[in-house]
């Protein structure tokens, strides 16, 4: 790619003033999450995005310039563009080190809004010779509750991959259809699941299943 493009990543960000009460070192879900409360507690907050060096896939999780690049690179993210196999190509740090990640007030605005809690963005790529490409804003992802009808599809994909990748297809078909009925799965007692090896495993992905279908 050479020269020629630069990037810019608008987003929700913290507060702008120049004193803070407390850092929150990545912009991932779990620093996003952290700052709002902080923020609702009357604590002034400045959220820092991980530059420099990635060393793995949780720096990487927390790093907003590589969860651009993966997919201007390639067209996808997901698991396994945090690991090293893909983090190594030259260009993912090329494209990260022309990327400005420059605050945008109403996303932040929306995002602190209880009736909207949007996660706003935008990405525009400008390119050397002065042209531009076409400004893209998402305003709330796919797990927002606005697109709920979209987002459990998803949900429900990754679940069924990541119970095939540790049980057989005929253990896998029985928790897939253990957890698609909420009534058989609220009935199991825990010391059952423990034992059939689900409590560490699956337990978790029976949570955000009820999460999304309740809230």
């Amino acid at each position: 790619m050479g020269n020629r493009i630069s990037l810019r990543w608008v987003l929700m960000a913290s507060a702008s003033d120049q004193r803070s009460d407390v850092l929150v070192v990545g912009a991932g879900p779990t620093g996003l999450v952290l700052a709002l409360w902080l923020k609702r507690l009357g604590l002034s907050v400045r959220i820092i995005d991980k530059t420099g060096p990635l060393a793995n896939p949780a720096d990487r999780d927390h790093c907003i310039q590589y969860m651009v690049a993966i997919p201007l690179l390639f067209g996808r993210l997901n698991a396994a563009d945090y690991e090293d196999r893909v983090a190594h190509d030259p260009r993912v740090d090329a494209l990260r080190a022309r990327m400005q990640v420059r605050e945008n007030t109403t996303f932040t605005q929306e995002y602190y809004d209880a009736n909207k809690r949007y996660i706003g963005n935008a990405v525009q790529v400008f390119f050397a010779d002065g042209s531009a490409s076409e400004r893209v804003q998402v305003d709330f992802p796919i797990g927002h509750r606005k697109r709920r009808a979209e987002g459990m599809p998803v949900l429900v994909k990754k679940f069924e991959a990541s119970v095939a990748a540790h049980f057989n297809p005929r253990q896998a078909e029985s928790i897939n259809a253990m957890f698609a009925d909420r009534g058989a799965l609220a009935a199991i007692p825990l010391n059952a699941a423990a034992v059939s090896g689900l409590a560490s495993i699956h337990l978790p992905f029976a949570m955000i299943s009820q999460q999304y279908s309740l809230a």
